[in-house]
C-alpha cells in the first residue's frame, strides 16, 4: 500500500502577489514552511516568512563562498580523564564568522551545509584542518584524541580512502582520531553507512555516539554499528544536581555502556558538582566550560606544547 502525503502552500491575490510569478513564488515559500511543519499540513504566505526566506537563501550563498574562500575556523575544547583530571583529547569546533550576518552559530549554518550539500567539502576541510594542526604538537605517538564530528551525509564510498589519506599525510594516526556522530542522523541512515564505519573502524578510527540521550536514545544503534565510545547529551548533565530523573538516566546509561564494552563521554559539564556526580558514576571523561572553553588552534598549542 502506497500512502501519499501533501504539504500545501497558499498565496493571495492581489495582497500576495498581481503576477503568476508572484503568486507562486509566494506559494512555494509556504508550501517549504508546511514541510518544516511535518507531512499533511498547510501554511499561508506572510511577509514574515518571505524575509525569512530571503535571508536563509542569503546566508546560504554566504556559507558556499566562506567554504570556497577558507573564511571558516576551528576552536579545540579539552577533554578530561576524570579519575585523574589528565587532557586526553581535543574535540575539533567550526567557527563562521560573517560580515553581515556575524557570529553564525553551528546550530544554524550545520543544518544549512547538510540540506546544501555543503557539509562534505565543508567537513573535509575541518578533517584537514584539524590534523595538519595536531601534526605540528609534539611526540605525535603519545599525543591527544582528536575527535572530530562529521555527519552521516559523509559517509560515502569515498569516505574511508580519505581518512587513509589523511592518516598518511598528516601523520595522524587512526588511533588519535575519533569521529564524532550525532545519534539522531542515524535513524534513516543508508544502508552503506554501516559499511563504512566498519572499514574505519578498521583503520584504527575510534566511533563515538554524540548526543545520546538528547531525543532516540536507542540502543540498537549502538549494537548496530561499531561505536567504541557513547557521549552524554549536555541536557542531561545540565539538570544533574537537580533532576533526579536525569541523573537516575545517567547513572543507567554509564552503567550500560561500560556493560557493552563503551567509554563513556560527559558534555557540557559546567560545575563542580555535576563533575563529582559524574565521577563518582564511573564516568570516563568530561568536557565543558568547567575544564575550559573552545580555544583556537594557537591557544591550543601554547597548552599542549613544553614551553
Amino acid at each position: 500500500m502506497v500512502t501519499v502525503g501533501a504539504s500545501i502552500g497558499i498565496a493571495f491575490y492581489p495582497a500576495d502577489g498581481e503576477t503568476v510569478g508572484a503568486l507562486l513564488q509566494c506559494a512555494d515559500t509556504a508550501m517549504y514552511a508546511a514541510k518544516e511543519q511535518g507531512a499533511g499540513t498547510f501554511c499561508l504566505y506572510s511577509r514574515e516568512m518571505g524575509v525569512k526566506v530571503r535571508n536563509r537563501l542569503e546566508l546560504e550563498a554566504r556559507l558556499t563562498q566562506a567554504v570556497r574562500a577558507d573564511q571558516l575556523e576551528i576552536r579545540f575544547q579539552p577533554q578530561v580523564r576524570l579519575s585523574d583530571g589528565q587532557m586526553v583529547g581535543v574535540e575539533v569546533l567550526c567557527r563562521w564568522y560573517d560580515d553581515e550576518f556575524g557570529e553564525v552559530p553551528p546550530s544554524v549554518f550545520i543544518p544549512i551545509a547538510e540540506e546544501t550539500g555543503l557539509i562534505r567539502p565543508l567537513g573535509l576541510w575541518l578533517l584537514r584542518q584539524a590534523c595538519r594542526e595536531v601534526a605540528c604538537w609534539d611526540k605525535p605517538e603519545d599525543g591527544l584524541v582528536l575527535a572530530v564530528n562529521i555527519s552521516t551525509a559523509q559517509l560515502t564510498h569515498d569516505f574511508a580512502t580519505l581518512i587513509r589519506e589523511l592518516q598518511s599525510n598528516c601523520r595522524a594516526s587512526g588511533t588519535r582520531l575519533e569521529l564524532e556522530l550525532n545519534e539522531a542522523s542515524l535513524v534513516q541512515a543508508r544502508p552503506e553507512v554501516g559499511i563504512v564505519l566498519d572499514t574505519l573502524s578498521e583503520l584504527g578510527v575510534t566511533l563515538v555516539m554524540d548526543d545520546f540521550g538528547s531525543r532516540y536514545s536507542s540502543l540498537h544503534y549502538l549494537r548496530r554499528f561499531s561505536f567504541h565510545k557513547l557521549k552524554i547529551d549536555r541536557s542531561l548533565i545540565e539538570n544533574l544536581e537537580t533532576d533526579e530523573e536525569d541523573a537516575l538516566m545517567t547513572t543507567m546509561l554509564i552503567n550500560v555502556a561500560h556493560q557493552l564494552g563503551l567509554e563513556v563521554i560527559a558534555e557540557g559539564v559546567e560545575t563542580q558538582g555535576q563533575r563529582d556526580r559524574l565521577a563518582a558514576e564511573g564516568c570516563d571523561i568530561a568536557q565543558g566550560f568547567l575544564f575550559g572553553a573552545a580555544v583556537s588552534a594557537e591557544s591550543m598549542r601554547k597548552a599542549v606544547l613544553p614551553a
